[in-house]
């Protein structure tokens, strides 16, 4: 409950696919990219997102990518970014050891959604 910015119910948890699909219902555009070929959970959080997403007058808004060779992650709003090696999955968020930034600088922020624009595109307006 402490990131207010990317979690504004407060509550202390918050799964992937609930959090994605909030944001969606306030109207942001969201974009995923995840590996190709996908791991057994990715699949299972595709599809789950997928189906939370059905219905949705939003759903227009979500892109969903892959990449052969990606290793990259992180999370990017228009006022915050979170960048490092964490996995989002259980293990990398409650056991594994990584190394995450949690970004509000605008220029750095800037940065990263420049980077992240070079890579997999931007929305088309």
């Amino acid at each position: 409950g402490r990131f207010k910015q990317i979690n504004p119910s407060g509550s202390e948890q918050i799964d992937l696919v609930s959090f994605l699909k909030a944001l969606l219902e306030s109207g942001t555009r969201v974009s995923v990219v995840t590996r190709t070929p996908a791991q057994p959970e990715t699949a299972t959080f595709l599809r789950s997102l997928q189906a939370a997403c059905v219905g949705l007058p939003s759903a227009a808004n979500l892109r969903l990518m892959s990449r052969k060779d990606l290793h990259a992650k992180g999370l990017l709003g228009d006022t915050y970014a979170i960048s490092g090696s964490m996995n989002f999955t259980w293990q990398g968020i409650n056991k594994n050891e990584e190394l995450v930034h949690f970004h509000r600088d605008p220029g750095r922020v800037a940065w990263l959604r420049e980077r992240f624009v070079d890579e997999f595109g931007d929305w088309p307006e």
